[in-house]
């Protein structure tokens, strides 16, 4: 086994010499060895298998290109060799000359020599920066210094020389992030893409003028990154802070705002990456115990990954943090108050998969008395349905403004998007829906009056499906609660002096009880024209209303109306509907969507007994006839997609988006606010 000796060490070498079994004495040939190189060569005499005097040698100091060498002393007699001495030689002293990055001489630096098997120790350099070295152990060392300092390069190490070393340190400081501190209120983290984070981008920051520390609360889609050397005290002016932020690959196509690295506050060296998707730089501390800052755009999409890196060097290990954006809409609700409140559970859940964190604000429900409720709002159910209960709710077009009027201030003034939920007990659109014709009764024309009555008299019936496709003709005005009749004059088509009116007894308008017509019985004027062979014209004007819908976006904007008397989540598939509809869905151009191309939608139809673009994802082609001609009331055993407007019964109680309208829901600005 190899003895360890310092260099210019007196080495004494003995032996015991045997030939044939005996003490050998004679001539020996001795070999001092460097390795394999032979340093000297000489022959000794032995008397009884001992040199007649001890062979004395000096270890060699170690080159500076070498760490240590082997040293070794081999003798020959008799044609026998044997080895009398293995060793390794090590460096006992050694230099040092300490400087910084910018090969400025760093005077009087600590620093430490670490070896195996002894204490470190603590050393200085001197005035002019160099340092003599005495190594205390006979093994190998390492020349290093504190953080936050760490030696960058020691050139003559890299050229391969180690006695003189020329020693580069740089401060290294460890980063860490000040702001955001997502671990505190109001941050979030998103349970199903731990460990991110939940950032609101389509909320407002209340720090939006304050640069130092904007979108720090959560919300809004621009973050200032506010970083420090950890702990804090480690770091001085002008200290850098690395930075890599990374985009999700699987980020939307929309591409304003870009999502970036913004150039205010200032940073350096900004390299762009991976075709925009990684960006890299650094940012210098302003004082010493300072901070530093870096704004990223995350962009408005929903489901939008940044992962931001920081370190003290560009290897940036030192800290990170994933942001997930996310759009928040709150739901206030508005309600008769003896009506009950559906579950939102289903709606919030059909929002999460394109991140719309739908949130009912239970602080701003509105529930209505009757004397609350806006006029001629609160009727009669029987007016729509037999059986229908006595104080029902009815919302349209025709009384949408004062419902839109209950919302409550706080989302206009501050910014918050909002579906106003006002739900009702029969949504009826009845705004300007008058029936202006003229009917003819010709002389033998009968209708049945009243209807199933058996009784039949001369008369004649209008049927509301010749007001349009969804008019009923019901037995009140819903505007205002008059009779639907606004007119009903007859005159002869023989002489037009022989007219009059004819008696509200003889009018009967109610499409619950007697079908969906308007039923005239004739007067007895009018009869006996008729007996004279004369034909009779009867001028009608009736009020009536479309309907009934199961919701309504109003005008586009987050007012949804909602019709009550379903299963929760069949109301809550119209809530995201009509959301849906309020943020322009399902998608027609590409021009809400920058970056996004054109929807590549061919189940895309609009009308068809609704209003507004919608979605017949899972019908088969042939049904669907380039949704010209489609059947909505058979269409909703197939359709999927919560964005098809469904007339009849579905098979599905869905309430997500289609894969094909997902990308535009995702990519949409979730910025609307309702207004009245």
């Amino acid at each position: 086994m190899a003895e360890d000796y310092f260099e210019g060490a007196k080495l004494t070498v003995e032996a015991e010499l045997v030939s044939s079994g005996k003490p050998y004495s004679g001539p020996v040939d001795v070999k001092f060895l460097k390795g394999s190189k032979e340093l000297k060569k000489e022959t000794v005499n032995a008397t009884d298998g001992k040199f007649d005097a001890p062979l004395e040698y000096v270890a060699p100091d170690v080159e500076k290109t070498e760490k240590n060498y082997d040293l070794s002393v081999i003798c020959t007699y008799k044609k026998k060799n044997k080895k009398l001495l293995k060793a390794t030689i090590w460096p006992k002293k050694v230099k040092a000359y300490f400087q910084d990055q910018e090969e400025t001489k760093l005077s009087h630096w600590d620093f430490l020599v670490k070896q195996k098997g002894v204490d470190d120790q603590e050393l200085s350099a001197e005035d002019d920066g160099k340092a003599e070295i005495t190594l205390m152990a006979r093994a190998a060392y390492s020349i290093n210094v504190e953080a936050p300092f760490s030696i960058k390069d020691d050139e003559q190490v890299t050229k391969g020389e180690y006695r003189d070393h020329i020693v580069t340190v740089k401060r290294n400081i460890k980063a860490k992030f000040v702001t955001p501190d997502v671990t505190k209120a109001p941050y979030e983290t998103d349970s199903d893409h731990s460990p991110a984070v939940k950032q609101w981008v389509n909320r407002v920051s209340a720090n939006a003028k304050d640069v130092a520390t904007h979108g720090c609360d959560s919300f809004g889609s621009r973050i200032v990154f506010t970083v420090s050397a950890d702990p804090p005290e480690d770091g001085r002016k002008d200290d850098k802070v690395y930075f890599e932020v990374t985009f999700g690959d699987k980020n939307s196509k929309r591409n304003n705002p870009k999502r970036e690295v913004l150039t205010t506050p200032a940073v350096e060296d900004l390299e762009s990456k991976s075709s925009g998707k990684k960006l890299t730089g650094h940012v210098k501390l302003k004082a010493d115990g300072g901070t530093a800052d870096f704004q990223v755009e995350l962009g408005i999409a929903g489901g939008d990954t940044c992962e931001v890196k920081i370190g003290g060097t560009d290897g940036v290990k030192d800290a990170k943090l994933k942001i997930i954006n996310w759009r928040k809409m709150y739901a206030q609700a508005t309600k008769l108050s003896t009506s009950t409140k559906p579950s939102l559970a289903s709606a919030t859940a059909g929002m999460k998969p394109v991140f719309i964190d739908f949130e009912e604000d239970t602080g701003a429900a509105v529930n209505l008395t009757e004397g609350d409720a806006p006029a001629n709002s609160v009727m009669s159910g029987t007016i729509f349905e037999t059986g229908g209960k006595a104080k029902a709710l009815v919302v349209g077009d025709h009384n949408a403004g004062p419902f839109k009027a209950k919302m409550k201030s706080k989302f206009k003034t501050n910014s918050l998007p909002c579906a106003h939920l006002i739900f009702c007990d029969y949504q009826y659109d009845a705004k300007d829906r008058v029936h202006d014709v003229t009917l003819t009764v010709a002389p033998g024309d009968e209708i049945e009056f009243p209807p199933e009555s058996g009784s039949n008299v001369p008369g004649v019936y209008e049927p509301g499906g010749n007001a349009g496709g969804k008019a009923k003709f019901l037995k009140k005005d819903i505007r205002d609660g008059s009779d639907p009749i606004k007119k009903c004059k007859w005159k002869s088509t023989d002489d037009a002096s022989k007219n009059g009116t004819v008696p509200a007894d003889h009018i009967l308008v109610d499409c619950t009880k007697y079908g969906n017509f308007v039923h005239i019985k004739m007067p007895a004027a009018a009869v006996a024209e008729l007996d004279d062979g004369h034909s009779i014209e009867v001028a009608l004007k009736v009020a009536y209303a479309d309907g009934p819908y199961n919701g309504w976006c109003t005008n586009g904007d987050l007012h949804n109306v909602i019709a009550l008397g379903r299963t929760d989540k069949r109301i809550c598939g119209t809530i995201v509907h009509e959301c849906g509809h309020a943020i322009q869905q399902a998608a027609e151009t590409a021009g809400s969507f920058p970056g996004l191309p054109a929807p590549p939608h061919d189940r895309h139809y609009t009308g068809r007994g609704h209003f507004g673009p919608h979605c017949a994802k899972g019908l088969s082609a042939s049904k669907y006839n380039g949704g010209q001609v489609m059947n909505t009331i058979n269409a909703g055993a197939s359709c999927t997609c919560i964005m098809f407007g469904s007339t009849g019964a579905r098979t599905t109680d869905s309430t997500e988006f289609c894969d094909k309208c997902e990308p535009y829901v995702k990519a949409v600005a979730v910025v609307t606010v309702s207004t009245t």
